[in-house]
């Protein structure tokens, strides 16, 4: 066990830990994806589905730590790891998801309670003040073009055969020949991500999804306070992979940044990982913030609308006409599982996924 394996296994059960706070990210009213009236919110059966949920997540982060520790040289370990985090994430959420609607079914908790739908009649869409982040965009751009401008500036200095993949103890295990699109594939490979990157801010700074989570007037200015930090948060994180991409490639194209190259990596690996622990973390702190507020107003509480979500996550609702919904956990928007679309883009999700597996396992 080396200190590679530790900070890496300790990066790992960190992001891991983090997913406790996903249940945070939820509209008011919404707990592990049940809803809860505001007078219930204290209940033992809540509170102690809350409490398991969180136990049940420390002891994935250990056991992701433990595996990464002791087994990071293998790359399957490392392909694993984040899937056995979110199947775990998913299977206690569900079951503390079920615990809750069970009670709520015995105690009738929605009986007599006033609940209410708001909504615009107007044509007119909801006001935006988001902007995409274009400092980070910026600045992305500028290192992806200085690391170009450096490879046509040292271009004789790139040997005939460079390498293009590393195994485990990041010694080279493929090579290509110095061709200038061999040479430039990782400043054109980072060009696109970035590129898709933006497009999806900005899509972000733009969609109107509709809400069936918190559908009161006072949860759409909760949820747009979430989706500006997630915005910002994006845009960090996918400046972050632009130059952790560009500093890994160029520690493969010149032979003197050879022996940086598993420094840069774990720096890369730590700072997208940390990265995204702080967006989860952030995210969730503005999403209670606006929930404590929403407690102690006299609101209408939202419709009970349980039933038309998959483990309290996954909207499927064959009557609702609307194809793409606010997410009623986490952040962002989610498709109605019960149209073509979400199972389209359900299928391809696990497609990728068990594409990404088996290329990792069998490379």
């Amino acid at each position: 066990m080396n200190a590679f394996n530790l900070t890496f296994a300790a990066l790992m059960a960190l992001v891991t830990l983090s997913l406790a706070a996903v249940p945070r990210l939820s509209p008011a009213g919404i707990v592990l994806g049940a809803r809860v009236p505001r007078d219930r919110m204290d209940h033992p059966v809540v509170t102690d589905a809350l409490r398991t949920f969180r136990a049940a997540i420390c002891a994935t982060a250990a056991v992701v730590f433990v595996g990464v520790a002791l087994f990071a040289e293998n790359p399957l370990v490392i392909a694993v790891a984040p899937m056995i985090a979110t199947v775990a994430f998913v299977a206690a959420f569900a079951s503390q998801n079920r615990k809750i609607l069970r009670a709520k079914r015995a105690e009738g908790w929605f009986d007599g309670v006033p609940t209410a739908v708001t909504g615009s009649v107007s044509s007119a869409r909801e006001p935006r003040d988001r902007r995409v982040p274009w400092v980070c965009v910026a600045a992305a751009l500028a290192v992806i073009a200085a690391s170009a401008l450096y490879r046509w500036w040292r271009f004789d200095d790139i040997p005939e055969r460079f390498p293009t993949h590393f195994g485990p103890d990041f010694q080279p295990d493929a090579f290509a020949d110095k061709t200038p699109l061999a040479v430039f594939q990782g400043s054109l490979f980072a060009l696109a991500l970035q590129l898709v990157m933006a497009v999806s801010v900005a899509a972000l700074t733009r969609a109107n999804a509709s809400r069936r989570a918190d559908r009161t007037a006072a949860g759409a200015a909760r949820s747009r306070a979430v989706l500006d930090t997630a915005v910002s948060g994006l845009s960090a994180l996918t400046l972050i992979v632009t130059v952790g991409i560009t500093a890994m490639d160029t520690t493969a194209l010149f032979p003197a940044y050879a022996a940086a190259r598993e420094e840069v990596f774990v720096v890369f690996i730590g700072a997208v990982l940390l990265t995204t622990a702080a967006l989860i973390l952030r995210s969730a702190t503005v999403r209670a913030r606006g929930n404590a507020d929403a407690a102690a107003s006299a609101e209408a509480e939202s419709p009970d609308n349980d039933a038309n979500y998959i483990w309290g996550i996954f909207y499927a609702n064959p009557d609702d006409p609307a194809v793409v919904v606010e997410k009623r956990v986490g952040v962002g928007f989610d498709f109605n599982y019960a149209h073509w679309q979400g199972k389209a883009f359900a299928a391809v999700t696990v497609l990728v996924l068990v594409a990404a597996i088996g290329l990792v396992a069998f490379a």
